[in-house]
């Protein structure tokens, strides 16, 4: 994109991997596990990449926009080289059709560290572990004194057919005949073997 674009910025929202797999998991049904493995995986790569860019790229904590929205949107618009007006932080229609924020227009400043509340001890060690590599350099808090246990290559596989399964269920359930489609030809293009299961 950048050699598309030269003058390009490139914007990373960074959310609380915790917080990312459990909202999955409400809105569509996917695994936590796989999601947390996603999430580590995009994020390397994100950073990788973004750390080439220098100062094209800015990563924001998604946990700052809910908190300190004005603040945060400040410095995104220094950033990106335009003046910052306060509509910024309002919302014209909803963001989000799926999930705890669906129909909001408004920030909600509670979606933050519902895990705590949601999930079992055990899921969120063992996000945490999954996540470690990358997560242990982002400013979130582990809830506990954990080490890089990655998910394994084999159950990688087996997840991602649980969530192809979830996805399937998710675009009958809304009768989205075109998410059907779209379902359907990325098994038909992993069969062939022209596309990763990631």
């Amino acid at each position: 994109l950048k050699e598309i674009f030269p003058e390009a910025k490139f914007l990373h929202i960074i959310r609380d991997p915790r917080d990312c797999c459990l909202s999955a998991n409400k809105a569509w049904g996917t695994n936590i596990y796989r999601t947390a493995e996603l999430w580590r995986q995009r994020l390397e790569i994100g950073r990788s990449d973004g750390y080439q860019l220098g100062d094209d790229y800015m990563e924001v904590l998604y946990e700052n926009l809910l908190d300190e929205p004005e603040k945060t949107m400040i410095s995104v618009c220094t950033f990106l080289g335009c003046n910052f007006i306060t509509v910024m932080t309002e919302l014209s229609k909803p963001a989000d059709s799926l999930g705890d924020t669906k129909g909001q227009t408004r920030i909600v400043k509670q979606n933050k560290n519902k895990y705590l509340f949601e999930l079992s001890p055990y899921e969120i060690r063992r996000i945490e572990e999954i996540v470690y590599p990358i997560a242990k350099n982002i400013p979130y808090n582990f809830e506990y004194d954990v080490e890089s246990k990655p998910l394994g290559y084999l159950m990688f596989k087996i997840l991602t057919f649980y969530d192809g399964v979830a996805w399937l269920r998710f675009y009958i359930h809304k009768k989205d005949f075109s998410g059907i489609m779209h379902w359907y030809r990325t098994v038909m293009h992993i069969l062939a073997g022209r596309m990763s299961l990631v």
